[in-house]
Parts: structure tokens; C-alpha cells; sequence
């Protein structure tokens, strides 16, 4: 039967040693002693020896971990392990710290992944917990919060660290998404296609994107978009998409960015023989960030788009 870890969190899953060898492996390395894979394998074998309850706590693995490395006399790497624990619990305090101050909007998973992809200390999350500070005396509520923590990301961005423009807009996105499904609702938009035809017959977008593809087509190619792109995108790009092409009616924005990033690869891919194929190729160039705004023949497609 298959042990059990029960997270700092509550969720119970699967026991994974590969996590402990990773960890393991971290603080012989920072000890500069070798990481022998044999010697990290003999010492997770110890830890799961040691380990007789179906279901653990994290603690109580880190515990074991770090007694069987004394028992060992690993004592520099049994420090670095330490070190490396007290800083994991650091970066998970901030991320507590800032998630429980808009609840509603589920932002842990968002600061976690950013914490992963961005692991220097100029990213620390304690950096813009402090800068969120400066506005707490200002009573909000939760929307106020966000935007606030939005703010705070944009005003810590400089030459060394301009990530934090991608982390305000990641922030940003849930906000973007409520207005956005507001908005289909209200005006009774909330079909790929008919949001299409609203673009052809009202913002004069190029009409070979209803002549040239079919419904079914449509179908399929709505099906491409990968909304998990927004987070490669920075605020700063966002809002000069959205100030200049994105369309809103009556202030209110109904485009969402990667569906004008679909419309523009369908108009790419118009006069192709395997036009979903293409539309999908372009597409993808476009929400990786591979192609960007700013080359001259998304230039030349984006003008027919302006409204």
C-alpha cells in the first residue's frame, strides 16, 4: 500500500522520495561535498525505513530526513538541509501572508508558480508584502486588495528584477477574466462564433474570418486557445494590446488577449491549404511570445484590426 503525506495545507497525496532525493541532493551540493547518487539512495532507504505510518505529515518526513543524515555524519549537509528548510518556510509564509489578504481570488497557486520560476532573492515575495504595506492603511475590500498588490508588483519594477511586471499581470488576470465573462453574459456573447461575426460586422475586422472557415472549423479552432499562455505575458504588453486592438464595448472588454492571438493566426493562415494546421503553428508562435506584436507583418495584419 502506498504511504501517505499529508501537506502543510491539508490535501493528502501520494508519498513521493523523489522530492526528499531532490532536497538531499540540493544540500550536498551547497556543501560543495559530492552527490553521489548511491549515497543519496542508501540514505532514502533509511528514511523510508524509518518511516512506519501509512500516512506521514511533511514535518514529520523532514524530521526523519534530517536525523539520518546526523546519524551519518553528514553534519555540514544536515545544516544546509536545515537552512533549506527554514527558507522554504519562509517563501511559503509570504505566500500565506499575501493569498489569505484576497481569498476570494485563489492567488496562492499564481505566487507559488512565480516563486518557482523565480527563485532569486530580488523576487522575494517579502519585497512585495512589504510594498503592499504602504497602501494597508486605506480600508479595501478584496478587489481594492488585488489591485493594490497589482500596484505594488508594477512600482518594484527596474532593470535587475523586471519580472514583477509579469508577476502584476498574472495578479491582474483573474480580475480580467471576471470582466470578461460579465461582459459575454450582458451582451449575450458567449459563443466563439458570435462573438466573431460582432467583430466582422461592427469593428471591421477582415470578413474572410467568417467566409473562409467554416462552423465546424470554427469549432475546432477555438479549441487551440491555451489560456495558461496569459501568464508569459507582462501588464505592460497586456495594456498595450488593450489600449490600442482589444475590443470593448462601452469601456468593457470582451476580447480576451489569446483569442486575438487566434483571430491574428486565423487571418495568417486564411489562404492556406491546411488552414487549421497553420492557424495552430501561427497561434502557438504568438502565445509563446516567439512572435511578437511588434514584427512588421503582424504590424501590417494588426492595422486592419484597429478599431
Amino acid at each position: 500500500m502506498d504511504k501517505k503525506i499529508i501537506k502543510r495545507d491539508g490535501r493528502i497525496e501520494i508519498f513521493d522520495d523523489n522530492k526528499i532525493h531532490k532536497a538531499i541532493k540540493k544540500a550536498f551540493l551547497s556543501t560543495r561535498n559530492s552527490a553521489d547518487e548511491e549515497k543519496i539512495n542508501e540514505l532514502i532507504e533509511q528514511i523510508n525505513s524509518i518511516i512506519c505510518e501509512d500516512t506521514v505529515s511533511v514535518e514529520e518526513i523532514q524530521d526523519i530526513v534530517e536525523k539520518v543524515l546526523m546519524d551519518n555524519e553528514y553534519y555540514d549537509v544536515v545544516r544546509n538541509y536545515i537552512l533549506y528548510r527554514e527558507n522554504r518556510n519562509k517563501l511559503r509564509q509570504y505566500r500565506y501572508e499575501i493569498a489569505k489578504l484576497v481569498p476570494s481570488y485563489n492567488i496562492y497557486c499564481i505566487l507559488k508558480d512565480f516563486q518557482r520560476e523565480n527563485f532569486e532573492s530580488k523576487y522575494d515575495l517579502e519585497k512585495l508584502f512589504n510594498k503592499y504595506q504602504e497602501y494597508s492603511f486605506i480600508e479595501m475590500d478584496e478587489k481594492g486588495k488585488l489591485i493594490s498588490l497589482i500596484r505594488s508588483s508594477e512600482e518594484l519594477i527596474d532593470s535587475e528584477s523586471p519580472n514583477w511586471d509579469n508577476l502584476a499581470f498574472r495578479l491582474f488576470i483573474p480580475l480580467l477574466y471576471n470582466q470578461i465573462k460579465d461582459s459575454w453574459k450582458k451582451f449575450d456573447l458567449n459563443s466563439f462564433e458570435a462573438r466573431l461575426k460582432l467583430y466582422v460586422s461592427k469593428y471591421g475586422y477582415d470578413k474572410d474570418l467568417i467566409n473562409k472557415y467554416n462552423e465546424e472549423e470554427l469549432k475546432q479552432i477555438e479549441k487551440i486557445v491555451n489560456k495558461s499562455r496569459d501568464k508569459l505575458l507582462t501588464l505592460s504588453t497586456f495594456k498595450k494590446i488593450y489600449n490600442n486592438y482589444l475590443v470593448k464595448i462601452d469601456g468593457k472588454i470582451i476580447e480576451p488577449i489569446q483569442e486575438f492571438y487566434l483571430i491574428v493566426s486565423m487571418i495568417l493562415a486564411k489562404n492556406e491549404e491546411e488552414k487549421l494546421a497553420k492557424v495552430n503553428y501561427f497561434y502557438n508562435l504568438l502565445s509563446k511570445q516567439d512572435l511578437l506584436i511588434d514584427n512588421n507583418l503582424i504590424i501590417n495584419i494588426i492595422k486592419n484590426l484597429s478599431l
